[in-house]
């Protein structure tokens, strides 16, 4: 965790370091956006007439933020809020259960430079694009009204970390390399 902070801390201090002209060269621009999900199952078992045999949840709620320093030069923010955010539930006898209270996660926090469309650059806490549902993890991306059980109980749903990528195209095939 330790390491985390410290990378997000150098984050900042690269992005309030930048030279001003570096940031006048263009219009900035700041961008808010996200995406959530609304889950309302019903089972055929329980006591007839009665909510035990009904959920609904909020398995993810994200808020996107997007700064653009310049045309190539950007900074990108995740921040996920799942089954209602952090905080403590109780069982049904009354005694506090932590795990049930959901989670706020920093999904993604990074600085990305486009050189060129052959190479670009990202530093900071990114989704790993690893398997195909870490890479289309969108509510609107998978075909079922809850991600696939194979795939997040293989691979990390979703899988993220904090590193360096190096990604491009070079005439139809595109590349990524992670650190």
């Amino acid at each position: 965790m330790r390491h985390r902070t410290h990378a997000i801390a150098a984050l900042l201090l690269a992005a309030a370091s930048l030279p001003m002209a570096a940031r006048a060269q263009d219009a900035k621009t700041f961008a808010i956006g996200g995406y959530g999900e609304m889950l309302f199952q019903s089972y055929g078992y329980g006591p007839p007439g009665t909510s035990a045999n009904r959920i609904v949840d909020i398995p993810r709620f994200v808020l996107e933020f997007e700064y653009y320093f310049a045309k190539d030069l950007y900074t990108e923010a995740e921040i996920e809020y799942e089954h209602g955010g952090a905080g403590v539930a109780l069982e049904p006898d009354g005694s506090p259960a932590i795990e049930k209270g959901g989670e706020i996660a920093i999904e993604q926090f990074y600085i990305a430079k486009r050189f060129s469309p052959l190479v670009s650059a990202r530093l900071g806490h990114f989704i790993v694009p690893i398997g195909l549902l870490n890479v289309s993890h969108h509510p609107n991306q998978f075909f079922t009204a809850v991600r696939g059980e194979a795939e997040t109980a293989l691979i990390p749903t979703t899988w993220h970390e904090t590193g360096a990528e190096v990604s491009g195209n070079t005439g139809g095939i595109a590349y990524r390399l992670h650190r």
